[in-house]
């Protein structure tokens, strides 16, 4: 495992690159060289988001995190109030949802501009307008949204669906139906753990 001095040097010399890279890709012209760029790009954050998100792991007391915002995207309002009503029994407090990238992108960029930012995205894959995957990929080259964690969330498991939301920098991948147990199992280590008094 790393000290938090190599921890810190990680990640400062990925910020560096990501930096660098972005710079890069809005020098391209070329939709070729473009692509290559964005996913060079798309990956630099990836491997930082994992290390941010193996070190809060290691965090000995989780309870210093603070709650997380989630924000869930779904355009069938029964999806999202059935999501809605699941996350809040896993124990999130914060909850948003909207019903399509369009409206999540918006949502995302105005929270993090207030220095109040989402920490999670739920986002389903099948969308009318810009999929799931669309908006993974908007968020993940954006400098703003740079730190979210996105979980895609489908009803269809063949590998190429799979590999393509890696490939996008993906943090999780969610099969339908949802239900408590899944969740929770997947959910549970991103909530701070609650104090309690022993009298």
């Amino acid at each position: 495992m790393l000290t938090n001095k190599e921890f810190r040097m990680v990640q400062a010399l990925l910020k560096t690159a990501i930096d660098s890279q972005r710079q890069e890709l809005e020098n391209f012209e070329n939709d070729n060289h473009r692509d290559a760029a964005e996913k060079k790009l798309i990956s630099l954050v990836s491997a930082k988001n994992k290390l941010r998100h193996l070190a809060d792991k290691n965090i000995k007391k989780r309870s210093e995190l603070g709650m997380p915002k989630l924000l869930l995207v779904d355009d069938a309002p029964s999806m999202l109030g059935v999501a809605s009503k699941l996350f809040s029994e896993v124990g999130f407090e914060k909850i948003q949802t909207v019903e399509n990238a369009d409206k999540a992108l918006k949502l995302l960029l105005a929270d993090a501009a207030s220095g109040v930012p989402y920490d999670i995205v739920i986002t389903d894959w099948e969308m009318e307008g810009k999929t799931g995957l669309d908006l993974l990929k908007i968020i993940r080259t954006s400098e703003a949204l740079l730190d979210t964690h996105v979980f895609i969330l489908t009803s269809h498991s063949e590998q190429q669906n799979i590999v393509s939301a890696i490939e996008a920098g993906v943090t999780g991948y969610l099969l339908k139906p949802i239900n408590f147990k899944m969740l929770e199992k997947k959910f549970k280590e991103y909530l701070p753990e609650i104090e309690t008094n022993s009298n």
